[in-house]
């Protein structure tokens, strides 16, 4: 999003809308990238000299054309599908977007070694992936045959420090997490 605070600067309790479209000229709240509408993952951060902060996250799967996704209520925690609203309170079409956080990360920070907790109901293929704060991933393991109640582990050792995201996949359930790797 262009460095325009006149525009582009949310208050707090504020909110702002941007149209991920792919058309610039559009003009300065009209984003250079469309959404896929076989799913993303989107963030929305604040660099602070040189560490990026995360305000918000969301990561869903398949998208239709003219779906509008939003806070339950204003400043809410769920996200759900909405009518479009801009410069409204948000109206819930009261359907329910997967479950995005289905595993637990800790030690976060990390220095060495991260662990994955899955759900004692969780088995099957599990897709892992760290990425950098350019949206790139450094690190990647997939593994095809977990069982319930498994602690997952991964050595990040080789990582340097700063901020990533974890990203976790299984069918089309997906959790990304913000992890800090400290050494």
């Amino acid at each position: 999003m262009p460095n325009n605070p006149d525009s582009t600067t949310i208050s707090a309790h504020g909110y702002q809308v941007l149209i991920a479209d792919g058309e610039l000229d559009q003009g300065i709240l009209h984003l250079d990238f469309r959404i896929s509408a076989s799913g993303e993952e989107l963030g929305l951060v604040q660099l602070v000299g040189l560490d990026t902060v995360i305000l918000d996250q969301l990561a869903f799967g398949d998208f239709s054309a003219g779906t509008s996704l939003g806070r339950r209520t204003d400043g809410g925690t769920p996200w759900e599908a909405q009518e479009f609203t801009p410069g409204g309170t948000n109206k819930s079409l009261s359907i329910e977007i997967p479950k995005e956080n289905f595993a637990s990360v800790y030690p976060n920070p990390a220095r060495d070694i991260l662990y994955i907790t899955l759900p004692d109901t969780f088995e099957g293929a599990l897709e892992i992936q760290v990425v950098n704060a350019l949206g790139q991933v450094v690190l990647s393991e997939k593994s095809s045959d977990i069982v319930p109640g498994q602690l997952v582990s991964m050595d990040v050792s080789a990582l340097e420090a700063g901020v990533y995201f974890l990203k976790l996949r299984s069918g089309s359930l997906t959790s990304v997490k913000r992890i800090v790797i400290a050494h």
